[in-house]
Order: C-alpha cells, then structure tokens, then sequence
C-alpha cells in the first residue's frame, strides 16, 4: 500500500490538520456570506445571552413575536457557524430575527455581536459555565455584557433585575434598558409564582401598562424568568400583552429542556438532558421535588462547569436528588464518584450504571404507571433516549457518537449507530432540511 493512499501513512498523519482547516475554511465562508446577506436584512435583530434559559427565552419570545410579524429564530445552535448560517437563510422579509448567543471562550460574544449587530440584547442571569475557560463568574459576567456594549444608543437592553452581574450592564451601554424580576426597583415585577409539576407554571407581571397573569406549560418555578423576559421584551417590542399572555399559554417547552414525555401507563419523564453546570443542578431537583407523584426517581448523568474535585461535585449531586427522589440512578464513567451511605444502596434508593440502556432495562423492569422521571445531564451522554425508549422505538445506544445536538433533533436514534454514515448520506437533503429546523421562520 502506497504511503500517499487513501489510507497511507501520510494521509492518516495529516488527518486531523485537514479537517481542521476544512472546518475554518467553512467558517470563514460562512461568516463573509452572513455578513454580505446582513446588510441587506431590515429586521430587528434580538440577541440573547446568559448562563442559563437562552433557548428556552429565545424560542418562546420568537413564539410571542410570530403572533404578529415575521419572525427568524436561531436557536439550540449557538456557535458562531450556526448564528451565521440563521443569518445567510433570512429572506430580507422578516421583521425580526432572533438568535441565541452563547460563549465559549473568552471574545465569543464580541466575534457574534460584531456579525449579528444587534438592536436588542437581552441578559437572562450569569452562573458558572464554561469553567475551563472563565473560571470566575466575574470573568462570565464581563464575557456576556459584550452583547450589551455592542448596543448602539437607539437601542434596548433587556436585563435581570435580580442578578446583580447583570443589572449592573446598564451602565456600560448608552441603549435605553429595561429590568425585569422579583425585585422591588424591576420595570416588570414578578409578584408571584405558582408552579405544579409536571403541570404548569403560572406568575404575576406588573408592568408600567399594568399587571398580567401569564400561564406558561414549563416545568418548574424557575421558569419563571425566561417567560418575564420574553414577555418585558415583546411588549417594549410593540407586541399588546394580552397577545403575548395568550402565546405564552400555548407554548410548548423546549425538547430536552425540562420537557415532558407522558405515555398511558407509563412513567412520566421530565428530560433535561441538554446541559448540566453544577450551580444550576438544584433547579431542576427542585422541580420534581414539588411533583405530585408516589414515587419519584433522579437520573443524573455528566455533571459539568465545578471548580473543584469530581468526588465533591457528585456527592453534592447525590445529597441534592436523595433529598428530593425516592430513587438515584447514576449512569456513566463517574456513576461511582458519588460517596452513597450503605445503607441507601442496600434499601434500593441508589444505583449505578454504566450505559443509558442499562438504565433503561433497569427502569423497565421496575416502572411505575403513576412515577415521576427526571433526566438530568450534560448532553454529550444522549440520555433523553431513555425517556424516548418508552415511548418510540430508540435503536442506537452507542455512548460516543461526537453530536452535541439532542438525539431527537438527529433524528437517527431509530437506527444502529453503525448504519448512521449510510442513511446521513442517502439522505442528505432531509437531513439538511431537519439542520435548518433551528433557524427557521416561525
């Protein structure tokens, strides 16, 4: 065999370089082409950002603005390839375009704000994410509040009352800015929030045209901030607030952020499976904490964004989901992270597995009709499949696949991860129509 073959030495040397310059030649392509489509786009461009809530703030304001207008939404992908590619699709029709923005590293937010050029940016809350790359949260906070500078004076920042971080970027733009929150001083003020899960979530608004009862299908009381985000910004946005309220009652959470699977005689599953930052753990845990259910169970897979040991980071976990759940289940590589009392493994309150389909044999064997499910995790263990497995047929169990997105938004989970090469080849134009769901017209 030739060393300059296909599958020579010099060839499989070279490998990762050549993808690696195919992958920045896509980049730079795609970023000049969104920049050349941008000039010619009339559309008011929203863009979000925070630790936590941008998609499901981002989806359900584009939600609200779609009543009315039209409407581009990118969000799930938030890299700077697919801001670009939302970006190349729009028409020069839309009279909004929202866009999720997330930081990876440090000059994220700028590099995006720079292509989007925003005319609203709205700060959802500042926790630590991304530790590898912050460290602090002061270091996050200065990270996203480039959104905010990068505002020109006719502009609107939409900010967290409640976050300190974030209240405290109104003084670094000369955009009008708008609060929202529980705290006293919040231009919309959330007086209060009632919550039943899995159920519905409802809150009180006063706002200088009034106050509005909003009731929202997202699970748990934290919800409550994307939905006074999304409705402060729709209402400084022209929409009335009685058509925001009423799009806000009809929203469907996000798949895979605290979304539900019920099935007749089946358990019911609370996914959030996309993401999980240690300091945001309790929130989710909180929610199935207040279910009405006789028997509650907590999976928790990969556990992200702590600064200090794996050991700590899961010992927290366990102490958090043992004190809300009738049962712990830990799947994957640091199942056994987790110091457990043995006492709680011999009454069958905890256990550990090594994949999500030993999981879900386990959670076949012993399901309950009436029992609440969460699914918590990092997203690069695809264990929303457990919770798809009861209600569809999920075929590809393979623990690496190298998709960040959700299994659903692949679309193959049907299928062996062997045959996944194949079909994504033979059927490349589906597949391409199923990528752009995220940036389409809503």
């Amino acid at each position: 065999m030739s060393i300059f073959g296909k599958q020579g030495y010099i060839r499989s040397l070279t490998r990762r370089r050549r993808r690696k310059f195919a992958e920045i030649v896509r980049l730079t392509k795609s970023v000049w082409l969104a920049r050349i489509n941008r000039l010619g786009l009339g559309a008011t461009m929203v863009s979000v950002t925070g630790s936590s809530c941008k998609t499901t703030t981002s989806s359900l304001l584009a939600h609200i603005l779609s009543a009315e207008r039209e409407v581009a939404l990118g969000a799930i992908g938030n890299s700077l390839l697919d801001i670009s590619q939302t970006l190349r699709r729009m028409s020069g029709e839309e009279d909004f375009a929202v866009v999720e923005t997330a930081a990876f590293v440090p000059g994220d937010i700028a590099r995006k704000a720079r292509l989007v050029r925003p005319h609203v940016a709205i700060v959802t809350l500042v926790s630590l994410e991304h530790y590898a790359s912050f460290r602090t949260l002061d270091a996050i906070a200065e990270e996203k509040a480039d959104l905010v500078r990068h505002l020109k004076p006719g502009g609107l920042a939409v900010l967290n009352a409640d976050d300190p971080r974030v209240s405290a970027m109104r003084d670094m733009t000369k955009a009008r800015c708008v609060t929202f929150g529980r705290n006293e001083g919040a231009d919309y003020r959330v007086v209060g929030v009632a919550y039943d899960v899995p159920g519905s979530l409802t809150l009180d608004v006063e706002f200088p045209g009034g106050k509005r009862r909003l009731t929202s299908l997202l699970n748990g009381s934290h919800f409550w901030l994307p939905v006074a985000a999304a409705f402060a910004a729709a209402v400084e946005l022209g929409i009335r607030p009685e058509t925001a309220a009423n799009r806000i009652a009809g929203f469907e959470p996000v798949f895979n952020r605290m979304s539900v699977m019920r099935g007749e005689g089946k358990p019911t599953f609370l996914l959030d499976a996309a993401k999980a930052p240690l300091a945001s753990l309790d929130l989710a845990i909180e929610a199935i904490r207040s279910a009405r259910s006789p028997y509650k169970r907590i999976i928790i897979g990969f556990i992200s964004d702590f600064s200090h040991s794996s050991r700590r980071a899961y010992d927290f976990a366990y102490r958090l989901a043992s004190d809300a759940a009738d049962e712990v289940i830990f799947v994957g590589p640091n199942a056994h992270r987790a110091r457990v009392p043995e006492e709680h493994v011999a009454a069958g309150r905890v256990f550990r597995f090594d994949d999500a389909k030993a999981v879900l044999d386990h959670i076949r064997a012993t399901a309950r009709p009436e029992e609440v499910i969460l699914v918590k995790s990092s997203s690069s263990m695809h264990l929303e499949r457990i919770g798809l497995a009861l209600h569809d047929m999920v075929d590809c169990w393979e623990q690496h696949c190298g998709y960040s997105i959700d299994c659903k938004s692949c679309g193959m989970y049907r299928y062996p991860f062997h045959e996944h090469a194949a079909l994504r080849r033979r059927n490349m134009p589906a597949r391409k129509t199923a990528r752009m769901a995220t940036h389409v017209h809503v």
